[in-house]
């Protein structure tokens, strides 16, 4: 008779062998959990990066120095936190020399999509690649500021008179108090009706930046090349901007001759 083989079993051993292979199984998992979520993170990383990509072609066929030769251009106007991580505006400023036009477009998108544009990015460059694609519109320059750039630059250029429609007394994030009536607001107080303007509607922060550029572009702020060359100053030593000096002194006399009539100069909201 075929002897049997004898089974030894282990109970202690077993259970170690169990545990190893669930302990495999189950690290397994967490490793392809971890791969999933790395890809979907880089996806969300790359999201930006495949959209200022797209279309490349037709942006790159644009001249910016068009204007040159032109007179129009369109410039990104942004001002953002201290800290890079929020919107408070976002213009489109299209100029038009020879009808001797200025035109301020908002740029609306979706919930928080500029804001995650310029914390992808990581620069204000990267913002205006976003805004040329969302809104089908090459910028040829930019101006951005911090909130805190954006006071100083009111405070150096002078105050800013506004009408209130109706008092306000907002509490939140931010406070604003203003009483009805005619205002005159510097730095901080602007930039603050700025962003309660900007709770309830772009297009009223655009139409307030629309008189903020009435105040300053008259005579008394552009009447010879030495105010405008310190207002460009002004400009440059506050604000952050690609617009360089050569490219100022280059159209100094054009920027002259449209400032030379301001009862001429139309300033309206797109």
């Amino acid at each position: 008779m075929k002897k049997q083989p004898s089974i030894d079993f282990n109970p202690d051993q077993h259970r170690r062998r169990e545990f190893l292979t669930r302990f495999a199984l189950g690290f397994g998992v967490v490793l392809f959990m971890l791969a999933v979520l790395s890809a979907v993170a880089l996806q969300r990383g790359d999201f930006f990066e495949n959209l200022l990509n797209r279309e490349l072609t037709t942006l790159e066929a644009h001249d910016p120095d068009a204007w040159a030769h032109t007179g129009e251009t369109t410039l990104l106007i942004a001002v953002h936190d201290n800290a890079a991580q929020n919107l408070r505006m976002v213009f489109l400023l299209h100029v038009d020399i020879a009808q001797r036009r200025f035109v301020v477009e908002p740029v609306v998108a979706g919930e928080g999509l500029l804001d995650a544009a310029l914390r992808t990015t990581g620069s204000v460059r990267g913002l205006q690649q976003t805004v040329d694609i969302l809104t089908n519109t090459p910028t040829a320059r930019y101006i951005a500021a911090r909130d805190a750039d954006f006071i100083r630059w009111i405070n150096a250029m002078g105050i800013v008179p506004v009408q209130v429609n109706e008092r306000i007394d907002h509490r939140g994030d931010f406070t604003l108090t203003l009483a009805e009536g005619s205002q005159r607001l510097q730095g901080d107080m602007l930039l603050r009706y700025f962003r309660y303007l900007g709770t309830h509607s772009a297009q009223a922060q655009a139409e307030l930046f629309a008189h903020v550029l009435r105040t300053y572009l008259v005579p008394r702020h552009a009447s010879s090349h030495a105010v405008l060359e310190t207002r460009f100053g002004n400009l440059t030593g506050i604000l952050t901007t690609d617009i360089s000096h050569p490219d100022f002194f280059s159209r100094r006399d054009m920027l002259m001759a449209l400032l030379a009539e301001p009862e001429e100069l139309t300033i309206e909201v797109a």
